[in-house]
């Protein structure tokens, strides 16, 4: 196959452009030419986008945008998959950060409707689309953690609209919408993937956006972070490679309607930030320099996933424990601690 991955140069692109690779399939791997985030370094930074462009089936490409003259001249003659995983931007992101990220998901929805055959098409997305109206269910406060009362997980049922969003997450939501009416009415053979909490290799260190990634980063490398919240929160671990594998179960089923399916660790993986920090530690034989901060109003106090439409779609499920998922975002920083110094 031919497979265009959009953002190939994050956690999850990287993982998806990775595994296509490795099965023999060529990958046209493109990222955006950005600064890396305040106080990361460009080696860290760029560490999935220099790995996956080693590889022999990778044509990799860095753009200043993706336009749609861009995407079509990367597709070449013939184009079997896409897929949009460009990193989202986060809650402090600027007006300029949100225009870009709608911008550059609807030119990559307008370049592959428009090919002649239009490729299968995957967009990435995030459990942030449904915003306040997680905050609606009822949470507990046990001991050691948070827990919905009601429900055990989030749906992908749960309105996404009429309920309070953070800019990021409306922009996220408004490229989630985009994404289903190009399936619907420009006839995309097309999957939305919702994603949970991603960890593993390659997760953004303790400058980056990525919490589990923070708090690996300050476990190994000793750097002090600041958190919001506290040890209570929970979400859901699911770990890159499971995403790709999720990725390539939707190319590889029958299935041609639009799907929005949530992809996660689901109950069985969901874990307190206590639990990540106790396991961290249990590793270093040292306590890990988080510091919690007073948590901003839109800060859920539990996420977790509902996987159960993906399992019965297309019998997807987390393949890697939470403990290995913990394991291998350590062990990345481990043995990557030179591009941190």
């Amino acid at each position: 196959m031919r497979i265009l991955v959009a953002g190939a140069g994050g956690i999850v692109g990287s993982h998806i452009a990775e595994h296509f690779a490795k099965r023999g399939d060529q990958v046209i791997a493109l990222e955006l030419e950005r600064a890396p985030p305040a106080l990361l370094p460009v080696a860290a930074a760029w560490a999935g986008f220099d790995l996956i462009s080693k590889m022999p089936p990778v044509t990799s490409r860095k753009v200043p945008a993706f336009t749609p003259g861009v995407i079509r001249e990367a597709a070449g003659p013939g184009l079997d998959a896409a897929i949009f995983a460009l990193t989202p931007p986060g809650a402090e992101g600027t007006a300029a950060d949100f225009v870009g990220y709608f911008s550059n998901a609807t030119a990559v929805l307008e370049a592959c409707a428009s090919l002649v055959h239009p490729p299968a098409y995957v967009h990435c997305s995030s459990l942030r689309v449904y915003g306040g109206s997680i905050a609606k269910v009822p949470v507990v406060e046990d001991a050691d953690r948070y827990r919905f009362a009601i429900v055990t997980a989030v749906p992908e049922i749960m309105p996404i609209d009429q309920a309070p969003q953070t800019p990021a997450g409306a922009v996220v939501a408004a490229a989630d919408l985009l994404a289903q009416s190009y399936g619907h009415f420009r006839r995309l053979r097309l999957a939305v993937l919702r994603l949970g909490a991603v960890a593993g290799a390659r997760a953004p260190g303790p400058s980056g956006v990525n919490w589990i990634g923070r708090m690996a980063g300050a476990a190994i490398l000793g750097t002090p972070v600041e958190l919001p919240g506290n040890r209570k929160i929970v979400r859901d671990l699911v770990d890159a490679d499971d995403v790709a594998l999720a990725v390539r179960a939707f190319l590889d089923a029958p299935s041609t309607q639009p799907l929005v399916l949530n992809v996660g660790g689901g109950v069985d993986h969901a874990v307190s930030y206590g639990d990540v920090l106790d396991a961290f530690e249990k590793r270093t034989g040292k306590p890990v320099p988080v510091t919690f901060q007073p948590p901003p109003a839109h800060l859920r106090r539990i996420i977790v996933t509902d996987i159960d439409r993906i399992r019965e779609r297309l019998h997807w499920k987390p393949r890697i424990p939470v403990a290995a998922v913990l394991e291998r975002t350590a062990a990345w920083f481990e043995e990557n601690r030179s591009l941190f110094a």
